[in-house]
């Protein structure tokens, strides 16, 4: 497995809400969960590079160390932003039971590729603020 110079690897996230349940169709719900990934990144030591919570699944572009599995990050994100949301929003919880689906996808990503999935992630949303 290659890394960057520093160590560091690049990796897209795909990871879907339990049983595709189009549950976060608020932007308040989307803007809370875009803070807590930041803020989980910031805390865990990886860099979140983009984002982009969708009503039914998320992006996510990370910089993680190349000692940190892709299954350590997603129990990280999935884990913590999961419980902060239904502590933020109780009564979610009795509606929709939990909040992220089981399993993820992960995809190594080469520093010349970086602006490309940049800009894939970003234009998720389309300019009327709704998922494409």
């Amino acid at each position: 497995m290659m890394t960057t110079v520093d160590g560091l690897m690049y990796y897209h996230y795909i990871f879907k809400t339990y049983n595709g349940k189009s549950c976060l169709l608020y932007q308040e719900f989307k803007e809370k969960l875009g803070s807590e990934f930041q803020q989980i990144a910031t805390d865990k030591g990886f860099e979140l590079i983009a984002h982009s919570v969708l009503e039914d699944h998320v992006h996510l572009l990370v910089k993680q160390g190349s000692e940190d599995t892709t299954n350590y990050v997603m129990r990280m994100f999935k884990g913590i932003s999961a419980r902060r949301f239904f502590q933020k929003y109780p009564s979610n919880r009795y509606e929709y039971r939990k909040l992220w689906g089981r399993g993820y996808y992960a995809r190594r990503i080469e520093e010349e590729e970086l602006p490309k999935v940049v800009e894939y992630i970003r234009n998720q949303i389309s300019a009327n603020g709704y998922d494409k």
